[in-house]
């Protein structure tokens, strides 16, 4: 076996890329993504491996989608604008909502009545 093939999926390939330029900045909170093919051409893969890929950000609201276009989500884990301004533990508070209580992060429920 070649060493330098790589063991990890098309997907999985995609979504590290993409969660990757959302980290480094190069994909910003509320940015459009580009289009399926683009990225498919820009990542030498499948439009079918980038569309299951973009769903599964999308199960980890990493994106989010609104009408027909795909956004980076306001939150996005590790996005500089969260490191930035400390709101990492929001993050947490996205991604894991089951593992906090309801006053985690704020002052309570009050704070929104």
């Amino acid at each position: 076996m070649n060493p330098e093939i790589s063991t990890v999926s098309p997907r999985l390939r995609v979504v590290q890329s993409l969660k990757a330029w959302i980290r480094d900045g190069v994909l910003a909170p509320n940015e459009a993504l580009p289009a399926e093919r683009v990225l498919s051409e820009r990542l030498s893969v499948s439009q079918a491996t980038v569309s299951r890929a973009l769903a599964v950000l999308e199960r980890e609201r990493v994106i989010h989608t609104v009408s027909n276009s795909r956004f980076v989500a306001n939150r996005a884990y590790g996005s500089p604008v969260l490191r930035q301004t400390g709101l990492m533990s929001n993050v947490v508070a996205v991604a894991a909502p089951e593992k906090l209580s309801p006053y985690h992060h704020f002052g309570g429920w009050s704070d929104f009545i």
